[in-house]
């Protein structure tokens, strides 16, 4: 297990920053912090979750602060983030 995070992206608009770190109880947590959450909270969460399927990941914490990126940087961002923590 790492005791380290890893952070990607920036919070410059129309980017996000993606920190992940390990999960304290053993489960996939995701936490995303945006100012369109009430619009794309879903499709965010979806984006993340679907990511995280594909790389077999179910353990992380995953924080998301969104500058309203769009769903090809989201994903892009996770899947940087994924690679450079080594999942």
């Amino acid at each position: 297990m790492k005791d380290i995070s890893i952070t990607v992206g920036s919070v410059e608009s129309g980017d996000l920053m993606v920190v992940i770190s390990n999960s304290t109880n053993n489960k996939l947590e995701i936490d995303v912090k945006s100012k369109f959450l009430k619009q794309y909270k879903d499709e965010i969460y979806s984006i993340v979750n679907d990511v995280c399927k594909s790389k077999n990941v179910n353990n992380l914490k995953i924080e998301i602060n969104d500058q309203g990126a769009i769903p090809a940087v989201i994903r892009a961002r996770v899947i940087a983030a994924l690679e450079k923590w080594g999942s």
